[in-house]
C-alpha cells in the first residue's frame, strides 16, 4: 500500500502515469529520483552535477544519477536510515521496501519546501498531533465510524479477530498494546511506534505474543536473604463449596480453556505455511478430540500444530485417491468405446465381403 501512496505522489508532482507494480522498473535509470529532488530543491541539484537525461536502466549513467539523488536527500534533511544503496535499486534482486521508505522520508521533508505529501503522511501529523495532544478527533459514533467498518469488513474476510475500539481510529489489540489505524487506497494500516504495519501481520503478532505470554512459566525470583517478617494475619474459614458452585466454577474454567484453545489453534493456522489447508479444518472438531484425550494448556500448541498436520495430509491423500478413481473410470469407458468400435469395423468388413462375393456369383 505505502508503494501506491509514494507511486501517486511521483505521478503528482513528475505529470507522469507510472503504475505501482512497475515502480522500480521506472526508476531504475535514476532520471525520476533526480527529477522528484530537483523538485524539491534546485538549487541543491546543480551542485550536484549534471542530469544523465538519456541514462539506459542500471547503466553506469543511472548509477550516477542515484548517487545524486540519495546525496541531495541526505542534503535535504532525510534521515541516513531510511537512505537506500543503489544496490537495493539496480541490483538483479531489488529492495522495494527500502526504496519505497526512502520517497516516503523524502516526501515528509518536502512539506517544508511547499510540495503536497501522500495522504500517509497526513495520518502520520495527524497521529503525531493526537499523540501530543494538540489535536483531538471528534468521534462520529459507531454507526458512522467508516475506519471502523473497514477494520471489521477486513477482519471479517480474513477469518481475524477484530481489535477492540476505543475512540475513533484508536484500538487495543491486546491488554498491553495500542495503537492508532488509518484506511489507505481502501487498505487499513497500523501506525505503531512510526512505522505502518499490514492489519492482518499486525493482530497475527500480537496474537502470537498472547500465545507465548500464556504458555510462558513465571520466572522464580531470587529470594531476599533477610526477608521482612510477614504480618499475622488470621486464616478465614472458607464457606462450604456447595455442588451447584462446583459446577459452575467448572463451565467457567471449561470456557476460558476452550476461548484459549481456539486462539492457539487460529494462531497455529494463519502462521502456517499450509495456512491455506489448515483452514479447512474445523477447530471444534480439534476441541472434541483435545478434549477426549484430556490435554492441559500447555501442550495446546504442539498438538494442534501435529493434528493439522495430519488433516491436511489425511485430505491431500483422500483427494489423490478420487482423482485416480475418476481418471480410472474415465480409462474403463474410453477402452470400452474402443473396442465398441473395433468389433463395428469387423462387421462392417464381414458385410462389404459378403455383399462383393454375392455381386460376383451373380455377374
Amino acid at each position: 500500500m505505502l508503494r501506491e501512496e509514494v507511486t501517486g505522489w511521483l505521478n503528482k508532482h513528475l505529470n507522469t502515469e507510472m503504475q505501482p507494480p512497475e515502480l522500480l522498473l521506472e526508476l531504475s535509470d535514476g532520471i525520476r529520483l533526480y527529477n522528484i529532488a530537483e523538485k524539491v530543491n534546485a538549487d541543491l541539484l546543480k551542485k550536484m552535477g549534471k542530469l544523465h537525461d538519456n541514462a539506459r536502466p542500471k547503466s553506469f549513467f543511472a548509477h550516477e544519477n542515484v548517487q545524486r539523488f540519495l546525496k541531495a536527500s541526505a542534503q535535504l534533511g532525510v534521515p541516513a536510515f531510511t537512505l537506500f544503496d543503489t544496490h537495493d535499486l539496480l541490483s538483479e534482486n531489488p529492495n522495494e521496501r527500502a526504496v519505497v521508505l526512502c520517497i516516503l522520508a523524502l516526501s515528509r521533508v518536502a512539506v517544508k519546501y511547499g510540495l503536497e505529501p501522500p495522504q500517509v503522511v497526513k495520518y502520520e501529523h495527524e497521529i503525531e498531533d493526537i499523540l501530543s495532544g494538540k489535536r483531538q478527533l471528534v468521534d462520529p459514533g459507531l454507526s458512522k465510524d467508516e475506519i471502523h467498518q473497514a477494520v471489521q469488513a477486513y477482519c471479517n474476510a480474513r477469518n481475524l479477530p477484530c481489535p477492540e475500539r476505543i475512540l475513533f481510529g484508536e484500538y487495543r489489540f491486546n491488554p498491553n498494546t495500542t495503537a492508532h489505524v488509518r484506511v489507505i487506497r481502501g487498505e487499513p494500516l497500523v501506525r505503531y511506534n512510526n512505522q505502518w504495519e499490514d492489519l492482518q501481520v499486525f493482530i497475527l503478532q500480537k496474537l502470537k505474543e498472547d500465545v507465548e505470554a500464556s504458555i510462558r512459566t513465571p520466572e522464580t525470583k531470587e529470594a531476599d536473604p533477610t526477608p521482612a517478617p510477614e504480618p499475622i494475619v488470621e486464616e478465614e474459614v472458607p464457606a462450604p463449596q456447595t455442588p451447584k458452585d462446583a459446577e459452575a466454577r467448572r463451565r467457567e474454567e471449561m470456557e476460558a480453556k476452550k476461548e484459549f484453545f481456539f486462539l492457539t489453534a487460529l494462531a497455529v493456522k494463519m502462521t502456517s505455511e499450509l495456512r491455506e489447508d489448515m483452514c479447512i479444518v474445523s477447530s471444534a472438531d480439534l476441541w472434541e478430540k483435545a478434549c477426549e484425550e484430556r490435554l492441559s494448556f500447555y501442550e495446546f500448541h504442539d498438538w494442534i500444530k501435529v493434528e493439522l498436520r495430519k488433516c491436511v495430509l489425511s485430505n491431500t491423500r483422500k483427494e489423490r485417491f478420487k482423482n485416480m478413481d475418476s481418471a480410472g473410470e474415465e480409462s474403463s469407458s474410453a477402452l470400452r468405446e474402443q473396442r465398441a468400435n473395433v468389433l463395428h469395423s469387423i462387421q462392417r468388413r464381414h458385410v462389404l465381403q459378403a455383399e462383393t462375393a454375392h455381386s460376383s456369383s451373380r455377374s
